[in-house]
């Protein structure tokens, strides 16, 4: 009877390669010297900083060991971030560790989040936790969920009245969406002045929408960019570090 071979294909899922690049320059600038504000609800950069041993904090709670992260905030919410079901209590909990890649036929690889939710527990009440993620529709209302991402639109505030570059990278300030308008004129009160303000889209009219928000200052230190995301990043690295990442 002939032999039977089997084989296991070990493969490992990586982060895109633009998200890639913007942990370098960050890494190259300094951690605790940046901030991540988005509006996207994947975990592809989520991913990116874990592949690469950065250490980062959603800002859904007080970090109380002392240890530098850089604040990815989330202002959409997050695919690996659960709800409290409990009507009195609310809170989010974010998966702890890293978000391992599952295999599907040894080929398609991918990252599975709403599976551990079952898992889960808050991380104040210990109650369960629901099974859809934390998802913030793009529209000017979020009032439902001013009570749990309350904290990271006050961090998102906060840090923009503390920037001294401000960089944009694929948000096309929709007409829908008034929100970023609303936190950005929070958040510029009492800022510092501005040393740039670029926002990097190849769309000429998201360059127009921008600059229908900002104040003298801000205008003074605005900038266009039509480049892509990736390309962006290396021009950017090599223009304040004097070298591509």
């Amino acid at each position: 009877m002939p032999g039977a071979f089997a084989s296991t294909l070990t493969r490992v899922v990586d982060a895109p390669v633009a998200y890639a690049y913007l942990v370098k320059l960050i890494q190259a600038l300094g951690v605790g010297k940046c901030t991540v504000i988005t509006f996207n609800y994947d975990i592809a950069a989520d991913y990116a900083f874990q592949l690469n041993r950065v250490p980062f904090t959603y800002c859904l709670t007080d970090e109380i060991d002392g240890e530098v992260r850089i604040p990815i905030l989330k202002l959409h919410g997050s695919l690996n971030w659960g709800r409290c079901s409990i009507p009195s209590c609310g809170l989010i909990t974010n998966q702890s560790g890293r978000a391992e890649p599952e295999m599907i036929d040894n080929k398609i690889a991918l990252l599975r989040c709403s599976r551990h939710f079952a898992r889960m527990t808050c991380r104040v009440c210990a109650g369960p936790v629901e099974p859809e993620p934390v998802i913030v529709p793009p529209t000017w209302n979020k009032g439902e969920y001013h009570l749990t991402l309350g904290p990271v639109w006050q961090r998102a505030a906060a840090e923009l009245s503390r920037a001294n570059n401000i960089f944009v990278f694929g948000y096309s300030l929709p007409t829908v969406d008034s929100f970023f308008r609303s936190l950005y004129a929070l958040g510029s009160v009492g800022s510092p002045m501005l040393k740039r303000f670029i926002v990097h889209d190849i769309d000429e009219a998201v360059h127009s929408r921008f600059l229908s928000i900002l104040g003298p200052g801000a205008i003074a230190a605005f900038q266009e960019s039509r480049e892509e995301f990736q390309v962006a990043l290396r021009s950017l690295s090599i223009h304040l570090l004097g070298y591509g990442v």
